[in-house]
Parts: C-alpha cells; sequence; structure tokens
C-alpha cells in the first residue's frame, strides 16, 4: 500500500506539473503573440488617456472651419467658437478615444509634404491635456485605399495612418451638433 501511495502522489505531482507549464506556455505564447499584433498596427502615437484630455481644436478644410471643444469639470464638452451648440458628448468621445487610439505605419522615405496633401492638410486635430499636446495632420488617402497620409506634432515625417483610425476622427462640427428637434405644424 505504501507503493501505491507512493507512486500515486509521484504521478500527481507530475501532473500538476505538467499543467503548471502549459498554462505558463499558453501565457507566454498569448503575450507573444499579442505584442506581435501591436507591432503590425503601427507605433500608437500618445500614451494619453482620452480621459485627460481637457481641450480639442479641429480644422476641417473641406468646410473651412476651425472648432474648438473644451470639457468643464462635470465632463460635458462644450464649444466656446459656438456657445449654443448641443454637443453629442458620445460621438465626441468616440472621436477622443480614436484620436488616443491612432497608429503609425509605414514611414515614408521622403519629405514632400505637398506629394501627399500635407502641404494644406484636409484635417488638422490639436488635443491637449495638462502634461502634452498631441497634433496630427491628415492628408490624401493612399492611392491603395488602406490609409492617409499624416504627420505627427512638429515632425515632418511622413506616416500612414490607417482607415480605421481615420474613421474615428473623421466628424464636422455640423455631425458633433445636436439636430434641432422636429417641430409640430
Amino acid at each position: 500500500m505504501n507503493a501505491f501511495k507512493r507512486i500515486f502522489l509521484h504521478n500527481w505531482w507530475l501532473k500538476l506539473l505538467a499543467l503548471v507549464l502549459a498554462l505558463a506556455a499558453f501565457v507566454g505564447l498569448t503575450i507573444y503573440n499579442n505584442n506581435r499584433e501591436d507591432a503590425a498596427k503601427g507605433t500608437r502615437i500618445t500614451k494619453v488617456s482620452p480621459k485627460e484630455i481637457e481641450k480639442l481644436t479641429f480644422y476641417r478644410a473641406d468646410v473651412n472651419q476651425t472648432v474648438e471643444l473644451v470639457i468643464d469639470e462635470n465632463g460635458v464638452w462644450s464649444s466656446p467658437t459656438y456657445p449654443d451648440a448641443d454637443l453629442m458628448q458620445g460621438y465626441i468621445k468616440y472621436m477622443l478615444n480614436s484620436l488616443t487610439e491612432v497608429r503609425l505605419s509605414k514611414k515614408v522615405s521622403d519629405h514632400d509634404t505637398a506629394a501627399y496633401g500635407l502641404d494644406a492638410p484636409q484635417i488638422v486635430i490639436t488635443a491637449q491635456t495638462a502634461k502634452e499636446t498631441i497634433r496630427l495632420n491628415v492628408g490624401d488617402a493612399n492611392a491603395a485605399g488602406v490609409g492617409y497620409y499624416v504627420t505627427f506634432g512638429n515632425s515632418d515625417d511622413i506616416y500612414l495612418m490607417g482607415s480605421e483610425y481615420f474613421e474615428g476622427i473623421d466628424y464636422t462640427f455640423g455631425e458633433l451638433n445636436e439636430p434641432d428637434p422636429v417641430q409640430k405644424i
């Protein structure tokens, strides 16, 4: 009976050891794959959280409009430019989330901003936190239609930003403004 207990306990520890090793391998491979996927998406432009942004200014060339948005102590965004506007808070939060998640990939080798629509960007977004200012200039779509050429900060380096990030920042002020309710006749 003593030999049976030793064999059983010995095998039990081996099974536990195998389970722990398998779990460690799974966790390690998951972390490795996530890091590899992040690298494939490009470099994130900032570590800022959307909640840290206190002021947002964006310019849209297609409507020739610059709008400034600020957040108050209650977490409500408003526009000093258009103080009577009833802004859709969810859209602004989506825009901020998209902006802080932007990843840049494929650095372009030349610095000819005109060739990429960056001499007169179609969108310029500036977001301010207490610690830093984020500036993103968006130029033309690339020929393959998978992204937009951008410059970040004060750098002349040109990068490709994925279309999925562009969709989150592609708002006009009119789209952020709550439409007037339908009036009864």
